[in-house]
């Protein structure tokens, strides 16, 4: 039975709901016949939750070596350990009007409580005299455990010596990377006009950041490797997956015949700005930009260079986001001179031209932009694949290992066939009960 439990209030000590809606709700959490979910704010009581299930699952009879108990942090893991052994510890203190208060408190009913008792007072014997602890651990420090039983045919990095300044070993990794970056020589040459290329979008510091950051390849291998396998399977490309992602990349070009006066309408764009002639000082401007264009376009400019000139005319300059003032409605000195000349039935139509125009150059904006995302990505990902694979290298030459190998190690055991089946069954075998603390924070990886 699995049961998701919501708890927005403390359940234990003080809290608003009542002593029996917390009982019950402990009751459940603790049971352990039940799977559970709990979702609590900061300072409910999850962890003292937590080891209360430790406790009743050994009072259930569960052998210490069959709870396995996952956190993030060492610091965590031992307060763990720390508050297991002190409850076991206590309640070899207590005497039986505390023990029946503390069971109760945990969940454990009246009916078996009177047997619970001896139970309770001889855990921390069973514990300590056990030949296996509780496994109370961090990801990593689980990670490497599994890590311990790859086979030697598996070719993984796991013996070496564990650095924990993982950043300063990037830093002495890479360095050489970075030079032959830097010289653009042989394999090196097309990464460096691609790295020139970003440098167009992003900064130096944020470029070297998606390259080797914590949010790199380099840190992520494992996670990668999860979605090149997921690729592999689904018999797609990188490039066929960011396409599914950015799906207006794969339409044609709208502005592709910019010059086909069938599809785009050169006259009225001509109109618009023969009216705007007309108009004040800011309407005179646009009309001159809208002169420009035309007299590029009849002088056969590239329709690829006209695009800059129509961004600047339509839209303003946050970003391009917003259609200027302008071309939204038809100025009041433009609609004076229009009803001067007895032509104010083509307000509407210079209204409908300026839309037209907006909506294409819009369209335009829109495929551009999923079609630089896309080439934006493939660039990164060849710089970030090509910096990864040297740092991966560099450890596996000096005998180095870090905290992002721990995962990726499990991750490759876990995945191939050839040790998977193996290790599955192992741990089946040895663990019953799994407590995974501050689940939320589980990255994708870690969750599978």
């Amino acid at each position: 039975m699995f049961v998701n439990i919501v708890m927005l209030e403390e359940f234990v000590g003080k809290g608003c709901g009542s002593m029996s809606d917390k009982n019950n709700l402990i009751s459940i959490a603790c049971n352990p016949e039940q799977s559970a979910v709990i979702e609590a704010c900061a300072g409910s009581g999850k962890t003292w939750l937590l080891i209360s299930r430790i406790f009743r699952l050994l009072l259930s009879g569960i052998a210490p070596h069959e709870i396995l108990a996952i956190t993030f942090t060492r610091k965590a893991a031992q307060e763990m350990r720390d508050r297991l052994e002190k409850i076991l510890i206590d309640f070899t203190k207590f005497d039986d009007c505390q023990i029946r208060e503390e069971l109760l408190m945990r969940g454990v009913t009246e009916a078996e409580i009177d047997s619970f008792i001896p139970l309770a007072r001889g855990l921390f014997e069973k514990v300590l005299s056990n030949p296996q602890e509780i496994s109370i651990d961090t990801f990593h420090g689980w990670f490497s455990k599994i890590s311990q039983a790859a086979p030697l045919t598996s070719e993984l990095n796991i013996q070496g010596v564990i650095r924990d300044h993982q950043a300063r070993m990037m830093q002495e990794a890479t360095e050489s990377w970075w030079e032959k970056l830097g010289r653009g020589e042989g394999e090196f040459a097309d990464l460096k006009l691609k790295y020139l290329d970003l440098l167009k979008i992003f900064s130096s510091s944020a470029l070297n950041e998606l390259i080797v950051g914590k949010s790199s390849l380099m840190q992520q291998k494992a996670t990668w490797d999860l979605f090149e396998n997921h690729c592999l399977e689904q018999q797609l490309s990188i490039e066929d997956v960011l396409k599914e992602q950015f799906p207006l990349a794969s339409l044609p070009n709208p502005l592709e015949h910019l010059y086909d006066e069938t599809i785009f309408n050169w006259g009225g764009l001509q109109l618009a700005a023969d009216f705007l002639n007309n108009g004040g000082v800011s309407d005179v401007k646009n009309a001159n930009s809208i002169k420009e264009i035309i007299l590029k376009k009849q002088s056969n400019t590239p329709s690829k260079e006209l695009i800059p000139l129509f961004k600047s005319l339509f839209f303003t300059k946050d970003k391009e986001t917003k259609v200027k003032d302008a071309f939204t409605k038809v100025s009041g000195t433009v609609k004076s001179y229009l009803n001067k000349n007895n032509q104010s039935h083509l307000e509407s139509e210079i209204k409908d031209i300026y839309k037209k125009w907006v909506e294409q150059i819009e369209a335009y904006m829109s495929w551009s932009t999923d079609v630089e995302l896309i080439e934006c990505n493939l660039r990164w990902v060849d710089l970030a694949k090509s910096a990864s694979e040297h740092y991966l290298r560099y450890k596996q030459n000096n005998r180095l290992l870090d905290f992002s190998d721990f995962e990726y190690n499990a991750f490759r055991l876990m995945s191939d066939e050839k040790t998977a089946i193996y290790l599955q069954e192992r741990l089946d075998a040895k663990y019953k009960h799994i407590l995974i603390d501050e689940f939320q924070d589980t990255n994708p990886l870690q969750w599978q």
